[in-house]
């Protein structure tokens, strides 16, 4: 076999080799990427949830000081605040009051599900891209070691059914 033909399959070996790792590590530097993104969606929606909790804590707040503001007031007027109409009035004032502060906590429950549902996906996509580009990188070496398989057999002068028999 002339020189030409070895460096030729050789060629032919390190570039399948070549071209299959970078396509490997590309797959795996995605995955990274996306395992990353995946983990920032997680740490955004349990903040999201976090701040949330924390603004229906103070509506709550706001509800309970409003609350003793009324019975201030009620007092000061001389009226019983503890029954018929002024009890009447705080306890719609405390019922809007919680209802609100439960919609805040359902924003930051909805919000947590939608990131931690982003992040899920972004996890998901890092496998697939992981899993192609092991595919790929595989399909190309086989590519490439065919091609030098076939120079050595077209080099060797011999026709098909002489190698393989």
């Amino acid at each position: 076999m002339d020189p030409f033909t070895i460096a030729m399959v050789i060629m032919a070996a390190l570039g399948a080799g070549t071209s299959a790792y970078a396509q490997k590590s590309a797959a795996d530097t995605q995955k990274k990427m996306l395992d990353r993104q995946a983990e920032d969606a997680k740490i955004a929606a349990d903040a999201q949830k976090t701040a949330d909790k924390l603004k229906a804590q103070k509506v709550r707040e706001q509800g309970e000081k409003l609350k003793a503001r009324q019975r201030v007031a009620y007092a000061k007027s001389g009226v019983v605040g503890n029954v018929g109409t002024p009890l009447l009035v705080q306890t719609e004032a405390a019922r809007a009051v919680e209802e609100e502060a439960m919609l805040v906590s359902r924003e930051g429950d909805l919000a947590a599900i939608s990131g931690r549902t982003r992040a899920d996906l972004l996890r998901w996509q890092g496998g697939v891209a992981s899993r192609a580009g092991a595919w790929k990188a595989g399909s190309t070496a086989l590519s490439g070691f065919s091609a030098a398989g076939s120079l050595l057999r077209d080099s060797s002068g011999k026709k098909y059914d002489e190698v393989v028999n």
